[in-house]
């Protein structure tokens, strides 16, 4: 159990022996760790020494107790100071209390009990000094990492000249920037993960080591490497070894992905930003080969070009889908736009900027009363921003493709009135659709209805709405999670028998046959 350091400042030997056998002072929580006889005395020792408690005479030579408090409140230290005194020198106590003393004894009334209570205060007093200090310390140093993230992260561009101390944060010399990303936690432990950085750079010898908060499952961490390349540390391999043990930690390795970067101490703030840029490009590199991997900035992947001619036709037949109407053809399409992505490996900003080019593409080929416009610019930054697969980021457009441009939306209708008779059928078809309830719904009389829709689209409306819901069937069909009675209740049919029957004669196919075949 950790004891409070005190000293007993007294110039009388019978006076100093009375103080330190009154009372089990171990029992109280502290420890008489030094003694002195003036206050010259005391200062030399707490040069050598921290001391949490100064027991001290008013009178004394050389250095008297109220010089002593006067150089004790000069340093700074969270030291509390109890005056020893007789009758005759009151006076001088009510004047060092003013300079800053805490507390003070008589000696002609100091009793054990007296001198137990006032060491209990003290501890308090202890106490709150301590939590005090510790809250200023977490406080300025999230401060600090906050404004280092703001720095590194290019959200704050305040001249490196005016840093307010962070440079002092960063290693002197070389270090290394490791980005930790998570694709399960919410939030990362960087107090934890940082104690483990230092416990495992102590092994490796390595310097010191700085946690700086990104976001929620992204955090940097700096580590620095000593000039002497002890245990190879100066060449990064501590880094790669420091990451992999993190990398490792995890139950589920696939959800975790580190970058390394390096960085000179001597580049100052500019140097950190420029490792955090690194290491952010080798991190997204995760999109394209996967997670539970550490990619190191200094080894860029090469980035091959496609071949004109592929990117060309590629071009081609997107456009020729988007005008075709159909959702099928466009997710078809689009793997090829995707297939050629997965190959180049392009920056983060470069591949934002073609996804977002194929999504508004769609815009300009759809009738925007037919569906309420999703928020796919949100989705879309969320992927990127997660680092989500790339095939993911694929699956996710093919199916905005099929959903808002269903291969039921290929049959022409010129009509007002067919085109609200279409949108009603699209958005119910899980329903069960009568022409008579759709009339109603329409304000429409029944034979009206069922005549003008085979005019203008070449089928009758239950045909029209069974081939809407195999549509949804074929894509639902493609979760083999799903059971088929599962789909079947999903698009309308209450019988699992009849949906296979109704799906084979629309499609021309069996739902197993499908299933196999996807």
């Amino acid at each position: 159990m950790s004891r409070y350091q005190a000293m007993i400042v007294e110039d009388n030997a019978v006076y100093r022996h009375a103080i330190r056998t009154l009372i089990d002072w171990e029992r109280s929580g502290f420890r008489i760790a030094a003694e002195a006889v003036n206050g010259k005395q005391a200062l030399e020792k707490m040069a050598a020494q921290r001391f949490d408690l100064i027991l001290t005479d008013v009178s004394m030579p050389e250095m008297n107790g109220i010089d002593l408090v006067k150089a004790v409140n000069e340093r700074g230290e969270d030291t509390v100071i109890v005056m020893l005194s007789s009758y005759d020198d009151f006076q001088f106590v009510k004047d060092s209390l003013k300079l800053g003393a805490d507390d003070y004894l008589l000696k002609q009334e100091m009793e054990p009990d007296t001198m137990v209570a006032m060491l209990g205060q003290v501890k308090e007093k202890l106490s709150r000094l301590r939590t005090s200090r510790k809250e200023e310390r977490s406080n300025r140093s999230e401060a600090q990492a906050a404004r280092l993230k703001q720095w590194m992260t290019g959200e704050a561009n305040a001249h490196p000249a005016a840093d307010d101390g962070l440079t002092e944060l960063l290693p002197a010399a070389e270090y290394r920037l490791i980005l930790l990303a998570s694709r399960e936690c919410e939030e990362m432990d960087g107090d934890r993960i940082q104690q483990e950085a230092r416990h495992g750079a102590a092994e490796l010898e390595c310097g010191r080591t700085l946690a700086i908060p990104i976001r929620s499952g992204r955090l940097a961490l700096v580590i620095g490497m000593p000039d002497d390349g002890a245990r190879g540390c100066g060449s990064g391999r501590a880094a790669r070894e420091l990451a992999g043990r993190w990398l490792g930690q995890g139950e589920d390795r696939c959800s975790r992905a580190a970058a390394i970067a390096a960085g000179r101490g001597s580049a100052g703030l500019y140097g950190l930003r420029e490792a955090y840029e690194e290491a952010e490009r080798a991190l997204f590199l995760a999109v394209y080969e996967g997670w539970g991997r550490l990619f190191e900035a200094e080894l860029p992947p090469p980035a091959p070009a496609n071949p004109e001619a592929e990117t060309e036709e590629a071009a081609r037949r997107w456009q020729a889908a988007v005008r075709s109407g159909s959702g099928e053809d466009m997710a078809a399409a689009a793997a090829c736009q995707f297939g050629l992505l997965s190959r180049a490996k392009p920056a983060k900003a470069v591949l934002q900027r073609q996804l977002v080019d194929l999504y508004a593409s769609l815009y300009h080929h759809a009738d925007p009363a037919a569906h309420a416009v999703p928020d796919w610019w949100s989705a879309l930054s969320g992927s990127i921003d997660r680092l989500d697969p790339i095939r993911r980021m694929e699956a996710d457009f093919a199916a905005f493709c099929r959903e808002r441009f269903p291969e039921s939306e290929a049959v022409p209708a010129n009509r007002k009135e067919i085109r609200q008779a279409i949108a009603y059928i699209r958005s119910h078809y899980a329903e069960d659709i009568s022409v008579a309830r759709l009339s109603g719904e329409l304000g429409f009389s029944a034979n009206y209805l069922s005549n003008l829709f085979r005019s203008e689209t070449g089928l009758r409306v239950t045909e029209y709405v069974n081939r809407v819901r195999m549509e949804v069937a074929k894509r639902l069909l493609r979760d083999l999670q799903l059971k088929v009675y599962e789909v079947a209740g999903k698009v309308g049919y209450h019988d699992a028998s009849y949906f296979c029957k109704v799906f084979k004669e629309v499609t021309g196919e069996t739902v197993t046959a499908f299933r196999q075949k996807e």
